[in-house]
């Protein structure tokens, strides 16, 4: 459910950033984001409000956390997750080349609309399986690229190899910090992750205004 909830949600994301004769925009498709997101909220909120019983647990699994992983959870949705994996990895040549330009890219043989479409699958595998287990743990998506292509250069291929690494390397930091700092209660993952990463993310879009420039 959490699979086929994403999915609907990210076409209807693409369509509404879509609108226009410019198409589609970073811009744009975090605008209807973000609309989206509020409008799924409030929808959410009004679900759960009569229905006192799953407040709690909904409650801890909204802030995201990995306390409560267990292996027969996961079982099911790992042949997702290695799909998606998969799936990512072998698009790596694409998405570099869509870093050249749209027309760039066709030039070098690639189908701009078939790569874009496929790295939306791998992306829509990957979050919904991992947030229908953990919770929707933020700033890790967005802080850890950022992070690799710092280290080691443009190259997604590399990018992506680093992330793997580096990303749950700041989840279990982030639950090791949240189970020292209000011992002998813990803080959630999502909470400690948002608290690390909006700094740092604001610092890294910061430098790479001042480059642009």
């Amino acid at each position: 459910m959490g699979l086929l909830g994403s999915a609907t949600t990210a076409l209807v994301v693409w369509a509404i950033g879509s609108l226009g004769p410019s198409g589609p925009s970073p811009l744009r498709l975090t605008l209807a984001g973000i609309v989206i997101s509020s409008v799924l909220g409030s929808l959410t909120s009004a679900i759960l409000l009569p229905r006192v019983n799953v407040i709690s647990s909904y409650r801890f699994w909204q802030v995201g956390g990995i306390s409560g992983a267990r292996f027969d959870l996961m079982m099911p949705v790992l042949p997702l997750l290695a799909l998606g994996l998969i799936l990512a990895f072998c698009l790596t040549p694409g998405i570099n080349a869509l870093t050249l330009g749209d027309q760039m890219a066709e030039g070098l043989g690639m189908h701009v609309g078939r790569v874009r479409s496929l790295a939306w699958l791998a992306a829509i595998l990957l979050c919904a399986s991992c947030t229908a287990l953990a919770g929707p743990i933020g700033f890790v998506g967005l802080v850890v690229p950022h992070v690799a292509r710092l280290l080691i250069g443009p190259d997604y291929r590399r990018i992506m190899a680093l992330s793997i690494l580096i990303g749950p390397l700041l989840v279990v930091g982030a639950d090791v910090v949240g189970r020292i700092i209000t011992r002998p209660s813990d803080v959630e993952v999502g909470i400690v992750t948002a608290l690390i990463g909006a700094p740092v993310f604001v610092i890294l879009a910061g430098r790479r205004r001042t480059a642009e420039v």
